[in-house]
């Protein structure tokens, strides 16, 4: 089963920002045709590109698990975690999955 749940506000906002914070040359690459960039293929990568499109793989990729990391919980983010680091409520707040899972507690 599949359950859908929405960002928290503090995710939406990173989330936003990551995406509004793309340069020119990246967004080029995330908004050009998908069969011009190497795919991978399982767990196989192919190496048959050139250069070029193995930095564009790799600079999608690096944003793909930011935004993933972003819509698990935002503490898996550089310096978005409080300091001094609590275990508290803010760690439930801190993702919509959480905040999904303790309703259900």
């Amino acid at each position: 089963m599949t359950v859908l749940v929405p960002l928290t506000q503090q995710q939406q906002e990173l989330y936003k920002q990551m995406l509004c914070s793309l340069d020119s040359q990246t967004l080029e690459i995330v908004m050009r045709d998908a069969s011009s960039i190497t795919a991978a293929s399982g767990d196989t990568f192919h190496h048959n590109a050139s250069v070029g499109q193995d930095t564009d793989w790799r600079q999608l990729m690096n944003l793909l698990l930011q935004l993933r990391k972003v819509c698990n919980h935002t503490y898996l983010l550089p310096d978005v975690a409080p300091e001094p680091y609590d275990v508290n409520e803010d760690i439930v707040r801190g993702s919509g999955k959480l905040m999904v899972r303790a309703e259900y507690l």
